[in-house]
C-alpha cells in the first residue's frame, strides 16, 4: 500500500460498469480531466475519449465482453483523453476487472503524460534547446548514433542506470537492456534503418531496462529520430514506471482480494475499492462507523474493533464534531455538499484525547436497501498547519520588529529627557543664584544652552525615522544667522580651550543679520561639523564663514580646520553612515559616524549640499550651502535676537462652551480648572458614549476627546459624531488628546475625522491657541473681561513631596496650587494600588490584559500632569511594553512601579491641605490691589512667607487665581527674588505701575 498511497496524487481512479457508465471518479481524476464526479457519475465513459474512441468504445467493450479477449485487460497501454475544455491530452491507462454479485466491473488507473509528451516535442525544436533538455531533464535522455553506440547520457540517466557518462560514451546501447533486447537490438536497428519497421520512432512503448548492478527497471520509451549534420541519430526519453507498475500490481491484488471477499462482500466494501484510501473510515447517516482501515487505525491508535458501532464524533473536537453531523444532514437534505466533498479542516482526536488538524474529505453512496453510505478520507495536516503558523509567526515578528523600534525610540527619548529635566531645572537654579560668583556664571550659561542642546537632539533620535520616511519637516521662522553661529561656538568653546584651539567667526559686515529658516536644525549641523573640526584638531584654528553665492537667498557656509586631515579613500566615505576614518581613528577619537551623515540629510532638506576637501596632515574643510531668505524688517518675533523670545501666558480672545469626554478625574480636573480660568465654559462627561450623547443634546463649539476611554473609545465616538454631521451638514471641532507621542496615533486621529491633536502633559498655551485656530469665527463669543475675582487660596507646603514631584512647574501648568495639592490627595487615594492591580489583570483572559492595558495608560496621563516624574517614567515604560506586545518583561517594572506610587503616596499624605474659604468676588479696584502689590513687595525683604500669606488672600479677592499662580510658586521655593520678578509681572499684566503712590 506504501507505493500506492505515493502516487495517490497523480493516478486517478474511474470504476465503470460493463456498459460503460462511470460508478466512480476520484479526485485525481476530477484534476486530470476538469471534471467534478457529479457531472461523469452514470455518464458513458466514452465522454472522456476524442474522436474516433468515443464513437467505437462501447463496439471494443462489447467484443471484450464477448470474446474475452486480453486485449488491454491487466496491461497498460498510452492513448489519448478528452478534457473537459475540449483540450486532448496523453495518458497512461492500465484496466483490470472484477465480478461483484454477477456484475462486471472494470477499474482504471490513469497517468496523466502532458508533461512527458511536452518534453518530447521540446526536443525536436533545435539542437540547442535539446543540448539544454539534455542538461536539465529529469527524465534520462540518451542520444545514440545509427550503429546504435551512445552519444550523449544526461545527468538523469546518470542517476538512473548507475553508470558514469564516461563508461557509455560510444558503447552500444545495448548494455541498457536484458535478454532477450540485449542480443536482438542491433538487428532491429538495422532491419528499421531499411524497411521503416517496426514503427517505434514518435511513439512510446513500455520495456525493461538493465542498471550497471544488474537491476531490471519497468520503463516508459519514447524514441526520436533525428538528422544532425546528415547523420541519422536516435533521442530515447525514459520514464521510470516502476511506481506505476507498482500501482497495477496493487490493482491487480485488490481485484484478486476482491474476488476472495465476493462471497461475503457488500455494497459498502464495493463503495471502498471504488474510493481512494489513505485513512478511510465508512459511516452510515447517523455517523455510526462500520469500517475502519488499518491506516485510520495508525492516525487515531484505535484498533477497528474498538471504533465499529460508534459514532465518528468520538474522532473529533467540538464543535467540529456537531458541525460534522451538520453537514451530513444538509448532505442528505440537499442531495449534494461540495465542502464535504472537497475538504474540510476539523480537530481530530486520537486515543489519549490529543488533537491534531486534519482534513477530512467524504464521498456518498446511496446503497439499495435505501441506506446511506459515506466514506470519509482523512489527512494529518499537522506540518501543513505547522509551516502556516511558522510563517505566520515570521510576519508578525517583522511588523512587531517595526512596532518595537518605534517604542524603543520613544522609550529610549524618555528616559533621558527625564534625568535632563533635573540638570536644566536645578543649573538655571544655580544660574539665578546671585552668590554665583560672576567667572562661574559663563560656565553656567553653557551648561544651560549644552544642556537644552541635547535635549533637542534627543527629538532627533524620534527625527531618524522620520528622515528616512521622508516625514521630517522644517521650521521657517526668523532668527539672528551671526548669533546662532555664536551659540554653536560657545557650546564647543571649553573644548577647545583645553586643546588652546582658537574658534574664529567670519561674518561679513555687509551681509544681513536676520534670516528665515530653521535655527535649531542649522546650529545642529554646525555643531557636528565644527565638533568634528575640535575632535580631529589637536592646534591651530577652527574656522567658520558665511558668504553669498550667485543664487538668490543661498547662503555658503564653511567649517575649515588645522587637523590631521583625510585621505582620498577616507574622504569618498565621509557621508556614509557609520562610517569613520579607519579602527584606530573611532578607538582614540569615539564616536559613531553618523554625524556627518546627519548633515547631509538635514542640508538636503535646507534645499543645499554638502561636500568636503581635505589633505591628510593638512587638515580639512566642510562647505554646505542652504536657502535661508532674508528677513522682512516688520518681523514680530527673532529668535537668538539677544536671547529667544519668551512667551506670555496666553489669554483667550474667545471663550466657548467646551465639551470635555477624559475618563481621569484629575485630568478632567486639571484641565477644567485651566479653561475655567480663562473664562470658558466645560461640561465634562467620562466616555465616548456619554460624550455622544451630550453632543447630540447639547450645543458646544468644540469637543476636548481623550482618546482612549472604556466603554468607547475617542475614535470611535468621533467617527460616528463624523457620520451625524454627514445628514446635517453641520461640522464641530474635535481636539483629540493623548499620551501617544507615536507618529502613527496621531494619523489614526486625523483618519478618524479629529481636526487637531494635542499631547499629555497638555501645554495650556498652546491648547488655547490651537483651539482658537480651530474654532470658526462666528462660533464663541468675546472675553471682555481681562480678570475676575474667585476663590483666595492661602500658600501650601509642598516641600514634602519635592522628592516625588516637580511641583514647581506643576503649580504653573494647574495655575492653583490647592488645586494641585488635593489632585495629588486624590492620585493618593485613587491609584495607590495600581501597580497591583496591572500584575493581576496580567494573569486573566485577553479581557483582562486589555484592562490592564487601560490601567496603566491612565496612571501614565495623570502622573505625567501631577508631575509625578518616577512614576510617570516607570508607566511610560509600561505603556511601550503593552503597545509591542511583549509582557514578558514586566514583572521587575510592575515592582518598580508599586515602589515609586508607595513612595508618592508616602510623601502625598504629610502634604497638608489649607481651610479654605469661599469669598465673594469684588469689583477689581485698581488703586486697592496696587496697594496691595506694592505691600507684597515690601514683605518679600523680611524672607518671610507667612507675612506675604495674608496680603495675597486679600489680593485673591481681586485678582484671578491664575495670575497669582507664579508668585505663589516662587514663594513655596522660597525664591524672593523671583517672587518679586513676577509680583512685578502680575501687576504689568493688570495694568499696573509698581511704585505709584496711593
Amino acid at each position: 500500500m506504501a507505493n500506492f498511497r505515493k502516487l495517490q496524487n497523480s493516478v486517478g481512479s474511474i470504476t465503470i460498469d460493463e456498459s460503460g457508465k462511470v460508478h466512480s471518479f476520484d479526485s485525481v481524476a476530477e484534476r486530470i480531466f476538469g471534471y467534478v464526479s457529479s457531472e461523469v457519475i452514470g455518464q458513458n465513459v466514452s465522454i472522456l475519449m476524442p474522436e474516433p474512441h468515443r464513437s467505437h468504445h462501447d463496439g471494443y467493450l462489447k467484443r471484450y465482453l464477448a470474446e474475452a479477449s486480453e486485449h488491454i485487460i491487466g496491461r497498460g497501454r498510452e492513448l489519448l483523453g478528452l478534457h473537459k475544455d475540449g483540450h486532448t491530452f496523453p495518458m497512461w491507462l492500465a484496466v483490470n476487472y472484477v465480478q461483484v454479485e454477477g456484475i462486471t466491473l472494470f477499474t482504471g488507473a490513469v497517468l496523466d503524460l502532458s508533461s512527458q509528451k511536452q518534453t518530447e516535442r521540446e526536443l525536436s525544436r533545435s539542437e540547442e534547446l535539446s543540448r539544454a533538455v539534455l542538461d536539465t531533464a529529469v527524465n534520462p535522455i540518451i542520444t545514440i548514433n545509427r550503429f546504435g553506440q551512445i552519444q550523449s547520457f544526461n545527468n538523469s540517466a546518470e542517476k538512473f542506470f548507475g553508470f558514469t557518462r564516461e563508461e557509455v560514451l560510444d558503447k552500444n546501447v545495448n548494455i541498457l537492456m536484458p535478454e532477450p533486447d540485449h542480443s536482438h537490438h542491433d538487428s532491429y536497428l538495422s532491419n528499421y534503418l531499411k524497411t521503416g519497421s517496426p514503427k517505434i520512432i514518435g511513439t512510446g512503448r513500455e520495456v525493461v531496462a538493465k542498471t550497471k548492478h544488474g537491476a531490471l527497471v519497468p520503463i516508459h520509451l519514447s524514441v526520436g529520430e533525428m538528422e544532425m549534420d546528415d547523420e541519422t541519430m536516435f533521442v530515447g526519453i525514459i520514464t521510470d514506471i516502476s511506481q506505476q507498475k507498482a500501482v497495477e500490481k496493487e490493482l491487480l491484488q485488490h481485484r484478486e482480494r476482491l474476488e476472495e471477499l465476493v462471497a461475503l462482500a457488500t455494497e459498502e466494501v464495493e463503495a471502498i475499492v471504488k474510493t481512494a484510501a489513505n485513512g478511510v473510515i465508512t459511516i452510515d447517516e447517523n455517523g455510526t462507523i462500520d469500517v475502519f482501515n488499518p491506516s485510520a487505525e495508525a492516525l487515531f491508535a484505535w484498533p477497528s474493533e474498538k471504533v465499529k458501532g460508534q459514532s465518528i464524533s468520538m474522532l473529533l473536537s467540538e464543535p467540529d464534531a456537531a458541525l460534522y453531523q451538520q453537514h451530513i444532514a444538509r448532505y442528505l437534505e440537499f442531495g449534494s455538499n461540495q465542502e464535504m466533498v472537497k475538504g474540510i479542516e476539523v480537530q481530530a482526536k486520537r486515543r489519549n484525547g490529543s488533537l491534531f488538524a486534519a482534513l477530512i474529505a467524504s464521498g456518498h453512496r446511496e446503497l439499495k436497501n435505501g441506506r446511506h453510505l459515506f466514506v470519509v478520507f482523512i489527512h494529518d495536516i499537522t506540518e501543513q498547519k505547522r509551516t502556516e503558523e511558522v510563517l505566520r509567526i515570521a510576519k508578525e515578528s517583522a511588523e512587531q520588529g517595526v512596532k518595537t523600534k518605534a517604542a524603543f525610540l520613544a522609550n529610549m527619548s524618555h528616559e533621558i529627557r527625564t534625568p535632563m529635566n533635573a540638570i536644566i531645572g536645578f543649573s538655571e537654579l544655580v544660574q539665578q543664584s546671585p552668590q554665583l560668583p560672576q567667572s562661574l556664571s559663563q560656565h553656567m550659561n553653557t551648561i544651560v544652552s549644552s544642556s537644552k542642546a541635547l535635549l533637542n537632539l534627543l527629538n532627533d533620535i524620534l527625527d531618524v525615522s522620520k528622515l528616512e520616511s521622508e516625514q521630517f519637516s522644517l521650521d521657517s521662522v526668523a532668527f539672528n544667522l551671526p548669533n546662532v553661529i555664536r551659540d554653536a561656538l560657545q557650546m564647543l568653546e571649553y573644548r577647545a580651550n583645553e586643546k588652546a584651539l582658537q574658534l574664529l567667526l567670519d561674518y561679513p559686515p555687509q551681509l544681513p543679520m536676520v534670516f528665515v529658516g530653521d535655527p535649531l536644525r542649522l546650529r545642529q549641523v554646525l555643531i557636528n561639523l565644527v565638533g568634528n573640526s575640535v575632535k580631529f584638531t589637536d592646534k591651530g584654528v577652527v574656522k567658520v564663514s558665511v558668504e553669498t553665492t550667485d543664487i538668490a537667498d543661498q547662503l555658503l557656509i564653511s567649517v575649515s580646520d588645522t587637523g590631521i586631515g583625510m585621505s582620498a579613500e577616507q574622504l569618498d566615505k565621509v557621508f556614509e553612515p557609520f562610517s569613520q576614518a579607519d579602527i584606530s581613528i573611532s578607538r582614540r577619537y569615539g564616536g559613531t559616524g553618523l554625524g556627518t551623515t546627519i548633515c547631509k540629510q538635514l542640508v538636503s532638506l535646507m534645499g543645499g549640499t554638502i561636500w568636503a576637501q581635505s589633505e591628510q596632515g593638512k587638515g580639512s574643510q566642510f562647505h554646505f550651502t542652504c536657502r535661508l531668505p532674508v528677513a522682512s524688517k516688520d518681523c514680530a518675533e527673532i529668535l537668538f535676537d539677544n536671547g529667544q523670545p519668551k512667551s506670555e501666558e496666553y489669554y483667550s480672545p474667545r471663550l466657548f462652551s467646551v465639551l470635555l469626554a477624559e475618563d481621569i478625574k484629575e485630568n478632567a480636573i486639571l484641565v477644567s480648572l485651566r479653561l475655567e480660568q480663562q473664562g470658558h465654559q466645560v461640561d465634562w462627561v467620562t466616555d465616548g458614549e456619554k460624550a455622544l450623547n451630550a453632543y447630540k443634546n447639547g450645543h458646544f463649539d468644540l469637543i476636548l476627546m481623550d482618546v482612549m476611554m472604556p466603554e468607547m473609545d475617542g475614535l470611535e465616538a468621533t467617527r460616528i459624531i463624523r457620520r451625524i454631521e454627514k445628514e446635517s451638514g453641520q461640522h464641530i471641532p474635535i481636539i483629540a488628546l493623548t499620551a501617544s507621542i507615536m507618529q502613527e496615533d496621531h494619523l489614526n486621529c486625523t483618519n478618524a475625522g479629529m481636526d487637531a491633536v494635542e499631547g499629555k502633559p497638555i501645554d495650556f498655551a498652546k491648547l488655547l491657541d490651537t483651539m482658537e485656530q480651530t474654532v470658526p469665527v462666528d462660533r464663541g463669543r468675546p472675553n471682555t473681561i481681562k480678570r475676575v475675582g474667585g476663590r483666595r487660596h492661602p500658600l501650601v507646603d509642598f516641600s514634602p513631596v519635592e522628592a516625588v514631584a516637580n511641583y514647581r512647574k506643576a503649580i504653573s501648568v494647574w495655575g492653583d496650587p490647592v488645586v494641585y495639592a488635593t489632585a495629588l490627595h486624590s492620585f493618593a487615594k485613587d491609584h495607590q494600588q495600581d501597580a497591583s492591580h496591572i500584575a493581576k489583570l496580567l494573569e486573566g483572559d485577553r479581557y483582562s490584559i486589555e484592562r490592564a492595558r487601560d490601567v496603566a495608560h491612565a496612571l501614565k496621563g495623570v502622573s505625567g500632569n501631577l508631575m509625578l516624574d518616577r512614576i510617570y517614567a516607570v508607566s511610560l515604560h509600561i505603556n511601550n511594553h503593552f503597545r509591542t506586545s511583549i509582557l514578558s518583561d514586566l514583572h521587575n517594572d510592575l515592582k518598580d512601579l508599586d515602589k515609586a506610587i508607595a513612595t508618592a503616596v508616602a510623601a502625598i499624605n504629610k502634604l497638608e491641605l489649607p481651610e479654605q474659604t469661599e469669598v465673594v468676588a469684588k469689583r477689581f479696584d485698581a488703586q486697592e490691589v496696587l496697594k496691595l502689590v506694592n505691600a507684597l513687595l515690601l514683605s518679600y525683604e523680611q524672607l518671610n512667607p507667612d507675612l506675604a500669606s495674608p496680603i495675597i488672600d486679600r489680593l485673591l479677592e481681586y485678582v484671578d487665581s491664575a495670575a497669582v499662580a507664579p508668585v505663589l510658586a516662587e514663594l513655596n521655593a522660597y525664591d524672593f527674588d523671583s517672587a518679586r520678578e513676577k509680583t512685578i509681572e502680575m501687576a504689568s499684566s493688570l495694568g499696573l505701575n509698581v511704585g505709584e503712590q496711593q
